[in-house]
């Protein structure tokens, strides 16, 4: 039985709307979503394909005169990993901003900043 937040929804819509002028399961946002989606997606399956050829390749006879390659490959796994959520939030400010959903993608870009700084100045000590 549906409940009270329920009556009247269609199936697979959200209960929350998005941000303010924007239409729940509006084409344009599901079109973000897809592409964010294909983003988070496509890392992961990068990311395992990386460590997965790293342990078949450490598997391999004489893997010891590999061993730089094969952190390389693991590093570049884990970047993906770490990289993946930024550009997800470089993804969706992008599509705020051409939505003209101007305080969100202010919020993204301020996220963003706030990163590039604390990067640098990790680098810087």
């Amino acid at each position: 039985m549906a409940g009270p937040l329920e009556a009247g929804r269609e199936p697979g819509r959200a209960l929350v709307e998005g941000p303010a002028g924007a239409r729940a399961g509006s084409a344009t946002s599901d079109a973000g979503e897809h592409v964010i989606g294909r983003v988070l997606r496509s890392a992961a399956v990068s990311s395992g394909a990386l460590f997965l050829l790293s342990v078949v390749l450490t598997s391999l006879p004489g893997a010891g005169a590999w061993e730089r390659e094969l952190f390389l490959l693991r590093a570049a796994a884990a970047s993906l990993l770490v990289v993946a959520p930024v550009v997800r939030l470089i993804v969706a400010g992008t599509f705020l901003a051409l939505h003209r959903e101007w305080r969100y993608a202010a919020a993204a870009l301020g996220i963003l900043v706030m990163l590039a700084i604390s990067v640098g100045l990790g680098y810087a000590h």
